[in-house]
């Protein structure tokens, strides 16, 4: 569009400049609160907060040395906590918004191969779950796709609870390729046929797997002999991972699920993610020896087999810590999952209750996310240079009984409410 008028053309290119320079708030001095850092322990102190990142933290005796611009906004924090925003590193929000009204849900595409599908384009930025779950604490999310019967689901984005689009949320476009590994623990009361016919279509689809990851080799090998051939989207979305230069992050829950999955990455010397995890604790050795990295789901889930005790799934993120791998926590990354990621705390919490050390549960859902999806640089501690996406809370966020006081998201404060809280309200003041 070409503005005719010089006077209008100035105008517009003011407001554009106007909002440009508002894109974040003025530079914000949260003093009088406990930092917990994560990186570096926790201690009272003030936190300058310029451009959208952190310019500059200090313990309350050094506070004075902080170099504040003069349009700062100062906040007295009033001795509440200072964390920086939780991250869950599974999940399918602005994907689906009811889970039983089928034209809200947009998480899965049919077939069993589709590499080239991603999660970034399809997210509702205006979905009512985002205020909600931001209220807990978690402002930023790791967006997945899914589809239980599928095999080779698509690819991931990262997301800041905060922006007009999925293109203002966006904080990384592409976090991976999912594959959901084709299951074998079957319920005990299944007839001998359905079980073997069950057991059949999980080795032919690993199968499948197999030359799909051999289709890929070749594509990548035809595309660098003659860049004329012939574009498969499917293919080349898959080429990054069987070359090896990222890993693909598998779905898998069970022991022969996990077992299966490591020997096949083995078998083709690629490195994977496992995501779910719940019987991560009996492979602890292989995949420290493979370097596995971890996304733990919730604990808050019933034992795989009727004979283990109800204690063996809030156990198994103590037991791998034990063990010396590094996880994050997440929630269960499904439709209905989507609406409890405020929970996220509480569910780091539950594993602190049954060996988890505090700190660590706390860096499972902060700094550890961050790492495992590439983004360590820029979210999950407290430190100079990474973005202000920092909430006040009256407490830990392991602890149900705390509350979110004030959110920043890259600096911007985004406001405490949500549908929750305005039928709170509503009901209240009758």
């Amino acid at each position: 569009m070409t503005l005719k008028f010089p006077a209008l053309r100035g105008l517009v290119l003011g407001l554009c400049a106007a909002l440009a320079a508002n894109a974040h708030a003025a530079s914000v001095l949260i003093e009088n609160a406990t930092l917990h850092t994560v990186s570096g322990g926790s201690y009272a102190g003030s936190l300058l907060i310029t451009d959208g990142k952190i310019a500059d933290l200090k313990p309350t005796a050094q506070a004075g040395a902080i170099t504040v611009p003069a349009d700062t906004t100062r906040v007295d924090a009033g001795g509440a906590q200072l964390y920086p925003g939780l991250i869950s590193a599974n999940s399918m929000i602005g994907l689906t918004e009811i889970e039983a009204i089928r034209a809200s849900n947009d998480w899965a595409e049919t077939g069993d191969v589709n590499a080239n599908a991603r999660a970034q384009i399809a997210i509702n930025a205006d979905s009512e779950q985002i205020p909600v779950t931001r209220n807990g604490g978690v402002l930023t999310v790791h967006v997945v796709p899914a589809n239980p019967n599928g095999l080779i689901v698509g690819r991931s984005a990262v997301i800041a609870l905060e922006g007009w689009n999925w293109e203002d949320m966006t904080l990384k476009a592409d976090a991976g390729l999912h594959l959901v590994w084709p299951a074998t623990l079957l319920p005990p009361w299944l007839p001998p046929a359905m079980r073997a016919d069950a057991e059949r279509t999980a080795l032919q689809r690993v199968e499948t797997l197999k030359k799909t990851f051999d289709e890929a080799r070749r594509y990548a090998q035809a595309v660098k002999a003659d860049s004329t051939t012939a574009p498969d989207l499917r293919l080349a979305a898959l080429v990054p991972v069987v070359d090896g230069r990222e890993r693909a992050h598998v779905h898998a829950e069970d022991y022969a699920s996990i077992r299966a999955a490591i020997d096949f990455f083995r078998e083709q010397k690629l490195k994977f993610t496992l995501i779910g995890g719940q019987d991560a604790w009996r492979l602890a050795a292989d995949l420290k020896a493979d370097d596995v990295q971890l996304i733990l789901s919730t604990p808050h889930n019933l034992p795989l087999r009727r004979h283990e005790g109800y204690d063996v799934v809030y156990r198994n993120a103590a037991r791998l810590h034990e063990a010396g791998l590094k996880f994050a926590i997440a929630g269960e990354g499904s439709a209905f999952g989507a609406s409890l990621e405020k929970n996220l705390g509480y569910v780091a919490g539950a594993a602190v209750g049954y060996g988890l050390p505090a700190e660590i549960a706390l860096r499972s859902i902060t700094l550890t996310p961050a790492e495992l999806l590439g983004l360590g640089d820029r979210l999950g501690s407290l430190e100079v240079g990474k973005d202000a996406t920092v909430f006040l809370a009256s407490g830990s966020p392991l602890e149900i009984t705390s509350t979110v006081q004030r959110i920043w998201i890259r600096g911007k404060e985004v406001p405490v409410e949500s549908r929750h809280t305005r039928f709170r309200d509503r009901y209240d003041a009758r």
